[in-house]
């Protein structure tokens, strides 16, 4: 009974809608009902692969998801999110694609000869495995010893949740993805191979030894005037010739740009966002602040520090009057909302002088042991002349004066944040570092500023409205519409639309 009722309830709904549009087709207008067939028909398609039609909604909703888990990876082990821009946005694009691609090419034939992963195989390959996959290798390598912190690994894989979870899962298909494209391409190269023929031909071709003596003139040496011609010699060639001057068939095309930008539904959408992000960091200690930043924003943090004149006039002009904890209102800039918290105030140099003796990551065990010969006295130039390798140690070590950014990170927290006179051990990209912090000048009150950045980019209802637009002209294309002194439109300007950021012809 209930089966027979769910029917009789679909049946309804289903009766409903056929009346309604029997009744829609009497009272909208041709140039609408063409409009909206448009949009729900297979015009609106953006492609095929391998026979396999792509829809709009398929391509959107992927390349949706490949946008979070951009957000996702680079909001974990990176500092330095790229903004959203147009060559991100670009990249996403052409990646999404490329997965459509693998779904009805590469996997269609994965399946064909039974190529497939088990999950013992996967779990081998990203977690307890001797040979793990280069992509987890690269991640989960501990840059102080060189190799990969198993432990590490396998905690983080123990403990993992939430957008955690869903970034190893997207992790795991690229993982599997790698491993079955190269099997299967191992499986293509060792299928072919030289049979007896091929050998004979070879052998038979090697046989075959011809000499011969040629003479070469240039062309060009040869004057224009000493060659004669009639209309009969250009015809004859031309006949005999036709297939070099063919050309393919051109045409000209007559479309309409439309650049996507954001509505003010869109802005209003973010503005919500905003306030519901204020209200939750207004709740956090200035230590959890980058951590929420890290989570919430669309670029990273800098966790640099900042003297008065170098914020943006909006905070510079009210920040040093807070307090460490203190979240301001969010304020707009350009396509960008921002809402930023106090962590911290600190009295920091402008420029710091410092020596260093540069040693190679593999001779850390040597630089303690010049670290307690310096801690007990010897002189710091004559140790990095004997073990320096790069060319201040010619110098003693000396680098002199340099501001923050001069340095890379490790460095200049080390110097910039340690008294004058500290002596200690440091690890850069560049190898390991002994310095010694002889001077700084120019002390003022730094802020360090956690920063909710929130790009304001159209929604998919706002890309939705521009493809509508678009297609009621193809539509009204069809014919020659005019409109206001606009030039006709043919019918091959309906392939002339796309529906990503900006819409472009193609031929």
């Amino acid at each position: 009974m209930t089966t027979l009722e769910t029917l009789r309830t679909k049946a309804g709904v289903f009766v409903s809608i056929v009346i309604g549009i029997a009744l829609l087709a009497f009272i909208v207008n041709a140039d609408t009902l063409a409009t909206a067939r448009a949009l729900f028909s297979s015009e609106g398609d953006i492609g095929k692969i391998a026979e396999n039609t792509v829809s709009r909604e398929e391509f959107e909703n992927l390349l949706e998801y490949n946008t979070e888990i951009y957000k996702i990876s680079y909001s974990m082990y990176s500092q330095d999110v790229p903004p959203m821009n147009d060559r991100v946005n670009e990249s996403l694009r052409d990646k999404t694609w490329q997965d459509l691609i693998s779904k009805y090419v590469r996997d269609t034939e994965y399946k064909k000869i039974g190529l497939g992963i088990s999950e013992t195989e996967l779990t081998d390959l990203t977690v307890t495995g001797t040979n793990l996959s280069p992509i987890i290798t690269q991640i989960f390598t501990n840059p102080e010893t060189g190799v990969v912190d198993r432990a590490q690994l396998q905690n983080f894989v123990m403990n993992m949740s939430g957008t955690v979870k869903i970034w190893w899962m997207d992790l795991e298909q690229q993982i599997t993805n790698d491993q079955l494209y190269s099997r299967y391409s191992q499986l293509e190269t060792k299928s072919n191979y030289v049979n007896s023929l091929d050998v004979e031909y070879s052998l038979e071709g090697e046989k075959n030894n011809f000499e011969f003596s040629y003479i070469l003139k240039d062309y060009n040496s040869v004057p224009d005037s000493l060659i004669s011609y009639r209309e009969s010699d250009l015809k004859d060639y031309y006949n005999k010739n036709k297939l070099k001057y063919k050309s393919t068939r051109s045409r000209d095309i007559e479309f309409v740009a439309f650049t996507a930008t954001p509505s003010a539904n869109d802005y209003e959408k973010v503005m919500y966002k905003m306030e519901e992000l204020q209200a939750k960091m207004d709740t956090l200690s200035p230590a959890a602040m980058y951590a929420f930043v890290r989570r919430n924003s669309d670029v990273a943090p800098d966790s640099l520090y900042y003297k008065k004149g170098e914020l943006p006039t909006v905070l510079d002009t009210v920040v040093f009057n807070k307090k460490e904890g203190d979240v301001l209102p969010y304020y707009q800039d350009g396509n960008t909302y921002n809402l930023a918290g106090i962590v911290r105030f600190r009295s920091l140099p402008d420029s710091v002088k410092a020596d260093h003796i540069l040693f190679s990551p593999e001779n850390s065990l040597k630089a303690d042991s010049v670290l307690n010969l310096l801690k007990k006295g010897a002189s710091f130039a004559d140790l990095a002349k004997e073990f320096g390798t790069d060319g201040t140690a010619a110098n003693g070590g000396e680098l002199g004066w340099f501001d923050f950014k001069s340095m890379v990170r490790p460095f200049s927290d080390s110097c910039f944040f340690k008294p004058v006179g500290s002596l200690m051990k440091v690890q850069t990209q560049f190898g390991v570092h002994i310095i010694k912090v002889r001077d700084a000048k120019l002390y003022s009150n730094k802020v360090q500023i956690a920063t909710v950045k929130k790009n304001i980019t159209p929604s998919q209802e706002t890309y939705q409205n521009y493809y509508a637009q678009a297609n009621r002209i193809a539509v009204q294309g069809k014919g020659e519409w005019k409109n206001s002194g606009q030039p006709a439109l043919k019918t091959d300007c309906r392939r002339a639309w796309k529906t990503i950021s900006e819409w472009k012809a193609s031929p």
